[in-house]
């Protein structure tokens, strides 16, 4: 095999089959093909061989896409070298998916594993109707909603459901727990919500302490009416609280009184600790009753000593508070985790009724068969000569835990591709931390992996990645352990563009209330700069299929994709979650509905008016109205009554309505007789809609790619539920109202010259000459009552009380802040515990740190890593640019005499170009060391101004 066009780290990683392999390989750096010529090269002579054929190597890829692709390249190579009776063996390879390898496992032993061999896949689309199934009947037992149920006190704290995606609400959470807990060993036992509540008594303690310290600055703080009604309050407070504190019953006495509430000896045994948390409970009401009553004292007088002394006792106000509306949420936090059970216990008889697996039961029962069944893993310990696994940085410790049973002792055949700066899939479970501490395992002593940089890239231009070190090499960003990517010196350039391949553009929203411009205005604005700039490249000899406009998200796809319309571009969205959103989507569930029920008018008139149809005014006239057979006068007449009249003389109608008449009553007599999603396919195709579609380019077969994909989305529900019309007609309609989270569909032939507009997440592996960013900047959500957050095999989670806080609303407002970002006792402890896998109680059952302290450090670990993943999912798109980069975001303008405070991912831009300085206005040339600056363009976002009174404004 000639290595000879290979860089040294592409060359030493291809030569090293005989231990332990780490590869970080940067975006671009030619990894498949040093994976595929790795594995030929195993084979050939020169090597050993290092494996006897091809079925002794395993290769894991992220996508099954990826695999096909390895698989073709290394036939090609293969049968290059002379192997090809290999070659012919590549078919049957292991290369595939994890959740591939873990199925061909899972089948070959399925009789020893008690598994039926038959087994189906469940797909994400399918595993989320199953959950949601399964948590609909949950809350729905036992008249659990109407409060009458095991979980009526969880259900009095949060709604079952919200209308709104972002509000708290029992079923969201519930899947919140659920998504979490598949990819962790233990499932739900491995959830854990931090420490037990403090005791009232002691937080009544603390607070009362509090008052005490602060009343000497009190009195030192003047004779001002403000000083004055603080001291009285004080001194109410500390009354107040003492008189709580006399009227609790020390820990012994309590307890007695708790197995006295209990009933009989016997009975004790099983009830004390529920008695007792019901004991602890009322006593935190009593005292959340106090403190509401205890004034909030405020820092408007003194000197800047008393002013700090009262800030000092405003902290231990706002942590009690917090402390109580986490304590008052305890017990809800365990009957929401029994209620997680239950549902998931639903879940599993779902998936054993239709003789499936998800893809988190093929990797769980995969390591179970490997641990606890000694012929199984006898099986595999020596089966691979060779183990691959690429794109590593995506990986749970789930999997790494599979992996190392098939890659040996000590991981001896073990070689992993990855590159923590492209790891950014934290939503479906992958932990990047997880990835840095396999990294440091492998390079640790009696490992002793060989470590390879690929860093030179083969795709992108030198003034693209400039711009991309400029960006992430930054100390607040990527800092130390950026790697940064040298370019291909003998790189051709396609770049025909006359201005900069880098081009910045800051769409600056005014500050202020009633100014009449709001985000999408701002979206837009970044959208026109865009469809501009593209049109600019286009007049250039750039083709449109040469540009891509990568999302954040695909919430304002449409923004994007009407500006580029505007511009006389054809564009297709290809990535994302718009499909229920569709008006193509939307139009076939109204047909569903006719058909369902013919006298559902308002579906009906939306039909026919669509572009399936598309009556005119004059048609929908004769439809609506008839003449009076007495008074001879036209009156109106509901449209479906109209329908069944004309479909009795169609031949005297004119061309068009007769068409959409016969073409509906046919549709209405075969769905007796037919399943309803043929009817809906063929009526469809007969009333031409599809060939208009397909002769409207791209646009067009973007829209009946959706459509055909709703009709198999039809079919599938009729199929697997066994529905009938009406049943099948609903279970649709729901399947839309739920926002159901589906990529738009896609038809072979929509390629052509169009402008793509997909998510970055889409993009990831793919490369464009000309890309655009936009929506990548947005602020994060804030947490909701549920926080969650994964550390290596424990999900650490806090719930923080809802509806009971309505009877405190003071609580209520001082409980929403965070402490302050001073370092001490209880917050290290916080972060101690987050950052292993111990207990949150010490040995005498202590809590190590307090809730207010765990759920901060939960929220403060959230922030960083969804800030850390943005950034990276930057990188990824930035780096999936071959020849010019547009950058669009939008920012808020700084109010008149503060510092600018733009969203973190601009601010990264701008201190990369400009350091401690702001944006400059208009136009201007960034240097950011490429072969010449980049253009920056700070757009003004323009909108009439709300009319306001004087006092108003």
């Amino acid at each position: 095999m000639n290595l000879d066009s290979c860089t040294p780290g592409q060359r030493a990683s291809i030569e090293c089959v005989d231990g332990p392999l780490l590869v970080s390989a940067g975006a671009g750096s030619g990894k498949t093909f040093t994976l595929t010529q790795r594995i030929a090269y195993a084979l050939l002579p020169e090597s050993g061989p290092a494996a006897a054929g091809i079925d002794e190597v395993l290769a894991i890829t992220f996508t099954e896409k990826a695999a096909a692709e390895i698989k073709a390249r290394v036939k090609r190579t293969l049968r290059a070298e002379g192997l090809g009776d290999e070659a012919l063996r590549v078919d049957g390879a292991w290369i595939s998916t994890i959740h591939g390898m873990c199925a061909r496992i899972l089948r070959a032993h399925a009789l020893e594993l008690g598994i039926d061999p038959a087994f189906g896949i469940v797909g994400d689309a399918e595993r989320a109707d199953m959950v949601a199934d399964a948590i609909d009947e949950a809350l729905g037992q036992d008249n659990h909603i109407v409060g009458r149920g095991s979980y009526a006190a969880l259900f009095d704290e949060f709604p079952a459901r919200s209308a709104l995606p972002t509000a708290p609400s029992v079923a969201s959470m519930l899947a919140c727990l659920l998504d979490r807990a598949v990819g962790l060993r233990g499932g739900l036992d491995a959830l854990d919500f931090g420490p037990p509540p403090a005791p009232p008594s002691s937080l009544a303690r603390a607070m009362l302490l509090a008052y005490e310290e602060v009343r000497p600055a009190l009195e030192q703080g003047g004779k001002s009416a403000a000083a004055e009604k603080a001291r009285v309050q004080a001194c109410d407070a500390v009354q107040a609280l003492g008189d709580y504190l006399a009227r609790q019953k020390p820990p012994a006495e309590a307890e007695a009184a708790a197995e006295a509430e209990a009933g009989t000896e016997a009975e004790a045994g099983a009830t004390t600790e529920a008695a007792a948390g019901a004991s602890a409970l009322s006593a935190l009401r009593d005292l959340a009753a106090v403190v509401e009553r205890c004034a909030y004292l405020p820092k408007k007088f003194g000197t800047a000593e008393v002013k700090a002394q009262v800030a000092a006792y405003q902290d231990v106000h706002a942590h009690v508070c917090r402390e109580i509306a986490l304590g008052l949420a305890w017990p809800r936090a365990a009957e929401l985790l029994a209620l997680a059970r239950e549902v998931s216990v639903r879940y599993e008889a779902k998936k054993r009724a239709a003789c499936k697996l998800d893809n988190d039961d093929l990797l769980v029962k995969t390591l179970a068969a490997l641990e606890e069944h000694p012929q199984v893993a006898h099986r595999y310990a020596d089966r691979f000569k060779l183990v691959m696994v690429d794109e590593f940085q995506d990986t749970s410790q789930l999997q790494i835990d599979l992996i190392g049973y098939v890659a040996g002792e000590r991981s001896a055949r073990l070689c992993t591709v990855g590159d923590a700066q492209q790891s950014i899939y934290r939503f479906r479970g992958a932990d990047v931390n997880v990835y840095e501490a396999h990294k440091t395992a492998m390079r640790a002593q009696g490992t002793d992996a060989l470590y390879v940089e690929l860093t030179k890239n083969f795709r992108s231009h030198a003034d693209v990645l400039s711009f991309v070190d400029r960006v992430f090499e930054q100390p607040s960003v990527f800092g130390e352990g950026f790697m940064s990517l040298a370019p291909h010196v003998g790189r051709a350039s396609t770049y025909r563009g006359a201005g900069p391949r880098i081009d910045l553009v800051c769409a600056l929203r005014p500050s202020g209330r009633n100014t009449g411009v709001g985000t999408d205005d701002a979206k837009r604005a970044c959208a026109r700069a865009i469809a501009e700039r593209f049109a600019a490249l286009r007049a250039q000899g750039h083709a449109p299929r040469d540009m891509v406009v990568l999302l954040g998200k695909m919430l304002r796809a449409e923004v994007y994709a009407q500006a580029l319309r505007d511009e006389g571009f054809e564009c297709a969205v290809t990535g994302g979650s718009l499909f229920a959103s569709a008006s193509e989507v939307r139009l076939v569930a109204r047909l569903v509905e006719v058909l369902a029920n013919p006298a559902n008018t308002a579906a009906l008139f939306e039909v026919l008016t669509s572009d399936l149809v598309h009556l005119s005014a004059d048609d929908l006239l004769e439809l609506a109205t008839e003449e009076d057979a007495e008074t001879g006068e036209m009156r109106r007449r509901d449209l479906d009554r109209g329908f069944a009249r004309l479909a009795e003389r169609t031949a005297e109608l004119p061309k068009r309505l007769a068409h959409a008449v016969d073409l509906l009553a046919r549709a209405q007599r075969e769905v007796r007789t037919r399943p309803l999603s043929r009817v809906v396919q063929d009526t469809v195709v007969r009333s031409g809609w599809m060939a208009r579609l397909q002769g409207q380019g791209a646009a067009g077969l973007a829209v009946a790619a959706n459509v055909l994909k709703a009709v198999r989305m039809l079919e599938q529900l009729e199929s697997e539920r066994h529905l009938g019309l009406a049943s099948a007609a609903r279970a649709f309609s729901g399947e839309l109202a739920t926002g159901l989270k589906e990529a738009p569909g896609a038809l072979s032939g929509a390629g052509g010259d169009v402008v793509k507009i997909m998510t970055i997440h889409a993009s990831k592996g793919l490369e464009f000459p000309i890309v655009a960013l936009a929506d990548f900047a947005g602020a994060a959500m804030a947490p909701g009552k549920l926080v969650v957050e994964t550390a290596a095999n424990v999900a650490r989670a806090s719930l923080a009380a809802g509806g009971s806080l309505e009877a405190y609303p003071g609580i209520a407002k001082r409980a929403t802040g965070a402490p302050g970002s001073e370092e001490d006792a209880d917050a290290a402890a916080a972060r101690r515990l987050l950052e292993g896998d111990g207990p949150a109680c010490d040995g005498r059952g202590a809590a190590l740190c307090s809730q207010d302290a765990y759920r901060t450090a939960l929220r403060e670990r959230a922030a960083a890593e969804e800030l850390a993943e943005a950034r990276r999912k930057l990188y990824v798109g930035l780096t999936r640019a071959s020849e010019a980069l547009i950058v669009a975001f939008d920012v808020k303008a700084p109010s008149a005499g503060k510092a600018p405070s733009y969203p973190q991912l601009a601010d990264d831009i701008r201190s990369a170009l400009c350091g401690s300085s702001d944006f400059p206005e208009g136009v201007a040339l960034l240097d950011f060391g490429g072969s010449e600056p980049a253009r920056f363009e700070r757009i003004l976002v323009q909108g009439a101004v709300v009319p306001c009174d004087e006092e108003t404004a």
